[in-house]
């Protein structure tokens, strides 16, 4: 019978192995575009050796890739056996599938639309409406309010969108990263 000192070495090495195979998502939605994925790895993982590895094991070459910090991801057009190929590489964190992603902008009369502005608005709020850095006034459409009640809350989360958007372009330009769009 193992002595609990053996158990106890164990089962740590047992939990990390398990904890190694990544995380594959292969549901399949409306949205998903088929046989397209997003790979992301292991933060300690070196992005470029991890690239060429998923080339020499897997055949598939990355369409595009970014780092950004520990973040660090690719995207490739795959079948499952590159997924089953994939699974067996310690450096992958996870992959799951591309989707297509929509907004929506709600049309109407634009002369029903008014715009309200709120002075000392909270920190942060301000640069949500506004590109200048350190804005406490916060410009919102007010109309949606009067509207369906539906349209109010698609406005927040446009907001919200809309500031992490510019966040992260703030957070890239001063990484200086080159244009990964062509």
């Amino acid at each position: 019978m193992p002595s609990l000192s053996t158990l106890l070495c164990v089962v740590p090495a047992l939990l990390q192995a398990v904890s190694a195979v990544p995380h594959i998502n292969r549901r399949q939605t409306e949205e998903t575009i088929p046989n397209k994925w997003i790979v992301r790895i292991e933060d300690y993982e070196s992005l470029d050796s991890v690239l060429t590895t998923v080339l020499e094991e897997a055949g598939v070459e990355a369409i595009g890739n970014y780092s950004v910090g520990n973040v660090k991801e690719f995207n490739f057009e795959g079948d499952d056996a590159v997924l089953d190929t994939l699974q067996q590489m310690g450096a992958i964190k996870s992959v799951e599938p591309n989707t297509r992603m929509y907004s929506s902008v709600p049309m109407g009369d634009i002369s029903a639309r008014a715009l309200v502005s709120q002075s000392n608005a909270p920190w942060g709020l301000g640069r949500i409406s506004r590109k200048t850095r350190g804005s406490t006034t916060y410009t919102y459409n007010n109309s949606s309010l009067a509207s369906d009640e539906g349209e109010h809350e698609r406005v927040c989360v446009g907001r919200v969108i809309i500031f992490a958007i510019r966040a992260a372009k703030m957070q890239l330009e001063k990484l200086q990263l080159p244009n990964l769009s062509s």
